[in-house]
C-alpha cells in the first residue's frame, strides 16, 4: 500500500509541475518536469508518505477509546526481558511482531510513525471487545494486545 502512495505522490507532483511549465510557455515541459520531480523525488516521497500517515492516523483516531504515551505503553520491552516478549502481540493480520525498534529511552516492540522525530509519541487505541485491544502504531502497523 506504501508503494502506492509514494507513485500517486511522484505523478501528483509531475502533474502539477508539468501544468505550471506549460502554463509559462516553456520549451520541453515534459522533460524538464521529469527532471523537477527526479530532483526532488525524496522529498515528494517523504512529504506522500507523512501525509498518508497523517490522515491515517485521523481516520483511526475518530473512535479512538483514548491515547497513550509509548513509553507507558505495553510495547516497552523490560530491561530484564528478551526479543521473546514481542510475540505476545500480533499485528492487524494476526502475525506475530518480530519488529523492534530501539532509542536511548528503551527497545519497543514495533515500528512507530515519528520514531526517531518525536521523544513523546501517542499511540491512539480502540478496544476491539473485551478480550483485545487495537494500537495504531503506523499506517502499515496495528498492534493488536490480548488483555
Amino acid at each position: 500500500m506504501t508503494k502506492l502512495i509514494y507513485v500517486v505522490g511522484l505523478i501528483i507532483a509531475w502533474l502539477l509541475f508539468y501544468k505550471i511549465l506549460t502554463a509559462r510557455k516553456v520549451r520541453l515541459p515534459k522533460i524538464k518536469t521529469t527532471i523537477i520531480v527526479l530532483l526532488f523525488s525524496a522529498f515528494i516521497y517523504s512529504f506522500s508518505y507523512n501525509l498518508y500517515a497523517f490522515l491515517d492516523r485521523i481516520i483511526f483516531s475518530f473512535n479512538k477509546d483514548g491515547e497513550v504515551a509509548l513509553v507507558n505503553s505495553p510495547f516497552k520491552i523490560p530491561s530484564e526481558a528478551d526479543v521473546n516478549y514481542c510475540k505476545q502481540f500480533t499485528d492487524q493480520d494476526g502475525q506475530v511482531i518480530t519488529t523492534i525498534s530501539t532509542r536511548r529511552d528503551g527497545r519497543y516492540c514495533g515500528e512507530f510513525w515519528h520514531f526517531n522525530k518525536k521523544k513523546n509519541l501517542l499511540l491512539p487505541y480502540k478496544n476491539l471487545n473485551e478480550k483485545q485491544t487495537i494500537y495504531w502504531a503506523s499506517p502499515t502497523l496495528r498492534i493488536i494486545i490480548n488483555k
